[in-house]
């Protein structure tokens, strides 16, 4: 992967980046927060969105990173990250004083990932 620097205009090969983005194999971002071990799109689309949602990891510099486990980390990053910023806004809402509450999700992933204890032990 070339360097790297604020403000670059740039397309990948989309398997060289993991996070939240589109079908297809290859992605045009315009870099912004850049580290060792990541880097953010910061193209106007994203604007609004969490910045959870912009970040790519330097797959290479991830120590517990498998090329066999490459499309279940791109298919179920994002739905869990999803699921956890449901359930983070939630909490410190306190659940708007429901003792229960019900989502509808087009994503089954998502819905497991709000209900997984181990997404509950991260609040």
């Amino acid at each position: 992967m070339p360097m790297l620097s604020p403000q670059t205009m740039m397309t990948l090969r989309w398997a060289n980046a993991c996070g939240g983005g589109p079908d297809g194999s290859h992605v045009t971002i315009l870099t912004g927060h850049v580290t060792s071990m990541s880097f953010s799109d910061v193209s106007p689309h994203r604007k609004g969105l969490s910045p959870l949602y912009a970040v790519f990891d330097r797959v290479i510099k991830k120590p517990l990173y498998q090329v066999e486990n490459e499309d279940y980390e791109i298919l179920l990053r994002g739905l869990l990250t999803t699921a956890w910023l449901i359930d983070d806004f939630m909490f410190d809402h306190d659940y708007y004083g429901a003792e229960q509450y019900l989502i509808t999700s087009a994503s089954s992933k998502t819905s497991i990932g709000l209900t997984s204890e181990a997404n509950h032990a991260l609040c």
